[in-house]
C-alpha cells in the first residue's frame, strides 16, 4: 500500500514537472514567433518608406532622396508634388524633416 501511494505522488509530481516544462516551452515558443513578426514587419515597413529632401527654387518644389540626393520630382505645389510622387511610387511613403514640410505646408 505504502509503494502504491508513493508511485501515486510521484506521477503527480511528474505530472507537473511535465505541465510546467510544457508551458514554459509554450511562452518561450512564443515569444520567438512574436519578435519574429516584429522584425518582418519593421522591414517591411523600412522598406516603403523614401527619406526626401525638398528645396525651393523660382517657386517650384523640387523632392530629392535624402540619402543620395536623387531627383525624384518637382511641381508648383504641393498638392501636384504629392499626385507626382504617389503616380512614380506607388505603395511608398515619404518620411520629411520639419523644415522640409514647413516648405511644403508654405505652399
Amino acid at each position: 500500500m505504502e509503494n502504491f501511494i508513493f508511485y501515486i505522488l510521484l506521477a503527480v509530481v511528474f505530472f507537473i514537472i511535465g505541465w510546467k516544462a510544457r508551458e514554459y516551452h509554450a511562452v518561450r515558443m512564443m515569444n520567438v514567433l512574436v519578435n519574429q513578426a516584429t522584425e518582418e514587419s519593421l522591414n517591411q515597413f523600412k522598406s516603403k518608406v523614401i527619406d526626401i529632401r525638398v528645396e525651393e527654387h523660382d517657386d517650384q518644389l523640387f523632392v530629392y532622396r535624402k540619402d543620395d540626393g536623387t531627383y525624384l520630382a518637382h511641381a508648383n505645389g504641393k498638392d501636384d508634388l504629392q499626385m507626382l510622387l504617389m503616380e512614380k511610387f506607388p505603395g511608398k511613403l515619404f518620411n520629411a524633416s520639419q523644415e522640409d514640410l514647413q516648405k511644403l505646408q508654405a505652399k
